[in-house]
């Protein structure tokens, strides 16, 4: 469809990829290597609603070894890789020049019709002197011929939860982290993007969300039902801000602190980005306003 949006995790949260381009299992500046959620998702494919799927990277948790993928996404365009997927690539490079990346231009993939191409890596392993057997290896002669296959490929998980936080007063809404708990006492933990967004691949059942960020008063949501047949879309949470040393209340003494650091920069050494409500590199009257306009307020989780 042509609403398709891919991200990728980078260490401490989702980056929506805008142009065409390609992710590398190795360091290459811009480009890798890949980084997994605690839950062991590595990109996402998404529509402009939110709904879409995770994908799990294979580390050898499906029965194989891991398969190092090099992964691209293009805009999708009639013959690529429809009628020349056996020609586009030749065997055994060792950098991301494996066939895709014949696509790859500046073309938008922000809401498009778009191709994920997964290329995965096995190494052959035909030492029978390891310990761990044979492995993308097919032993001839004698016949008959014995494979030893090997496993690979991505693992697609549904987006069941999507929401948004806001964090009062700021316009980078990023590392706000959001834990979804079930009735049997299990977590899911999430963490926001730059826009505030988060989502969530967590089995069928009934869970209580808390939020959180620093300098901000907690929030929670209880009772959210997930199911598998839609995606459920959470109420906009908006965290106060504040609460300067974390002890769920805005009161006098984080008042205090904001003060004694008043008209400090990031670059003076006496900083503390505590006093920092807003996080602009400046404590001044705004991030003041913030705090006092919450005076007395409470966090409803302990």
């Amino acid at each position: 469809d042509p609403n398709d949006n891919f991200g990728y995790w980078n260490g401490t949260q989702w980056v929506q990829l805008s142009t065409e381009d390609y992710r590398t299992p190795y360091f290459e500046t811009g480009h890798g290597p890949h980084a997994t959620t605690p839950e062991g998702m590595a990109w996402k494919i998404y529509d402009s609603d939110g709904s879409g799927y995770f994908i799990e990277m294979d580390t050898g948790q499906f029965g194989g070894r891991g398969d190092t993928p090099f992964v691209y996404a293009t805009q999708f365009k009639t013959g690529q890789g429809d009628t020349d997927m056996g020609l586009i690539g030749t065997c055994c490079n060792t950098n991301h020049v494996q066939g895709p990346n014949n696509y790859i231009g500046a073309e938008s993939v922000t809401n498009q019709n778009l191709v994920l191409w997964y290329v995965s890596q096995a190494y052959t392993d035909a030492t029978t002197t390891d310990g761990n057997g044979l492995y993308c290896w097919t032993v001839y002669p004698p016949a008959p011929a014995v494979p030893h296959p090997c496993f690979m490929g991505p693992m697609f998980h549904p987006i069941r939860a999507i929401g948004t936080v806001n964090l009062q007063g700021r316009a980078d809404h990023s590392g706000a982290i959001v834990v979804a708990t079930d009735n049997n006492a299990n977590s899911y933990t999430t963490l926001t993007d730059a826009s505030g967004n988060f989502s969530f691949a967590i089995p069928s059942g009934t869970y209580d969300l808390t939020i959180e960020a620093e300098q901000y008063l907690d929030a929670e949501i209880l009772d959210v039902v997930i199911t598998t047949a839609v995606t459920t879309n959470l109420p906009v949470i908006n965290l106060l801000g504040g609460d300067v040393d974390d002890n769920d209340s805005v009161n006098i003494i984080d008042l205090a602190f904001i003060g004694s650091h008043y008209q400090l920069v990031c670059a003076s050494g006496a900083w503390d980005a505590r006093a920092d409500i807003n996080g602009d590199c400046v404590v001044n009257i705004q991030d003041l306003t913030i705090a006092s306009g919450n005076y007395k307020k409470n966090s409803p989780v302990p």
